[in-house]
């Protein structure tokens, strides 16, 4: 019985490690080794069977719920906005295979009651995070060239690798808090990494992301004995649209020329700007369900510059794909998951806000196109009634007292 037992665990480790490896995105295998197609087809069947485990589950418990009614709505709706408009179908489930597959993933084993084996998995993401940092000492000016950036390591080009490491670094804040209601040296040692590569790359949006996460994380898991009922994700929402408003439409980040210019920035946001006057203009033409699920090139193609691949903005990005629609859509999951994170305020369900906070950080000046994790986390809070770990942060720095005698 106890072998039986044992080798179930394992096959639930082995699977939730394979299908996790699927459906993320190691830029070095899809640009540097030309494997793209290869990893595209393999993200496809991992995130058809990940449906079928779904599917089976869902029969057995002869009932569905709001997660996976939202993910289907989620997905349906851009696919039928897409296939309306006859944009490209098959670069829509490539893309988004490894978004709506995590998600499965992450409902799978939840609803199981196996969310520990899920979070253990992220395990081998940690040592990816590692592995990135070790190519840019080793590799200095780059693994590997593509057509737009000379420089590029294990997880791709400077700026889109936080938008890799700061999601696996927040599973390992969870998973240490669900586990031992704690966050333990390896999770401080993967923040240490984090930054470390960050200011290795010279990446200014990860230097700034990492502090941001890390101010967050000592506020509201240090310093507040109870999560502030004010810091919920309906508060975070409305934060970053006003933010949004402030940049795309009122130019506020013209009165902080002086900072822009001590972080080697000017206030057009190295092009920026002019790319979200593009944007807005092609949004106001297809207000109500955007111009479906675009490439690359389709983008470069409206913006007219090859560096510009999506619109720099996760806001602008949303509206260009599916218009208001999308957006009430995708801001309906966010204030579900919220009223549920409200409900249950456990130190867990603090480390998904501050993950989401923070990814929202990063969309003000990035569309957050290849990030597979944002709506992972969308899911996790959705089913934070399942986390196990304490309330109060007192417990989360243990330390033991050493005794020193004198004999």
């Amino acid at each position: 019985m106890r072998k039986i037992k044992f080798g179930t665990v394992i096959l639930d480790y082995f699977i939730a490690v394979v299908f996790i490896l699927c459906f993320v995105r190691i830029d070095y295998l899809y640009e540097g080794m030309k494997m793209s197609g290869f990893l595209t087809a393999l993200s496809l069947g991992a995130f058809v069977l990940a449906a079928l485990l779904v599917i089976v589950s869902l029969i057995r418990k002869k009932s569905i719920t709001v997660d996976i009614i939202w993910l289907i709505v989620f997905a349906g709706s851009l696919f039928l906005i897409t296939l309306i408009l006859r944009g490209n179908i098959y670069q829509f489930f490539a893309t988004n295979s490894g978004v709506l597959g995590l998600c499965l993933l992450a409902y799978y084993y939840i609803s199981n009651d196996k969310l520990n084996v899920f979070l253990d998995a992220f395990i081998v993401l940690e040592a990816l995070v590692y592995i990135n940092l070790l190519t840019t000492f080793l590799f200095p000016k780059g693994m590997y060239s593509t057509s737009l950036y000379t420089a590029n390591w294990l997880l791709g080009y400077k700026n889109p690798q936080i938008r890799f490491i700061l999601p696996v670094l927040g599973v390992s804040f969870i998973r240490g808090l669900e586990k031992r209601d704690r966050i333990g040296l390896s999770s401080l040692a993967l923040f240490a990494c984090a930054a470390l590569t960050m200011l290795k790359v010279n990446s200014t949006t990860g230097i700034l992301a990492v502090a941001f996460f890390g101010i967050l994380s000592l506020v509201f898991l240090f310093f507040f004995s109870k999560r502030p009922r004010w810091f919920n994700l309906r508060n975070i929402c409305i934060v970053f649209l006003a933010l949004n408003i402030g940049l795309l439409f009122l130019n506020i980040q013209t009165n902080f020329d002086v900072l822009f210019e001590s972080l080697g920035k000017n206030t057009t946001l190295t092009g920026r700007t002019e790319i979200w006057k593009i944007s807005i203009i092609e949004i106001s033409r297809h207000l109500i369900i955007g111009h479906g699920f675009l490439t690359g090139n389709d983008y470069v193609e409206i913006y007219n510059l090859l560096a510009a691949a999506h619109p720099h903005n996760y806001l602008l990005y949303i509206l260009m794909q599916g218009g208001i629609v999308y957006l009430a859509i995708i801001a309906g999951a966010f204030l579900y998951s919220g009223s549920t994170l409200r409900k249950k305020p456990v130190s867990s369900g603090t480390v998904v806000l501050i993950v989401i906070a923070s990814l929202f950080f990063i969309g003000l000046n990035e569309a957050l196109t290849g990030n597979n994790f944002l709506y992972m986390f969308v899911i996790l809070g959705m089913n934070a009634d399942k986390f196990k770990a304490g309330e109060t942060p007192k417990r989360l720095f243990k330390h033991r007292r050493i005794k020193i005698t004198l004999r």
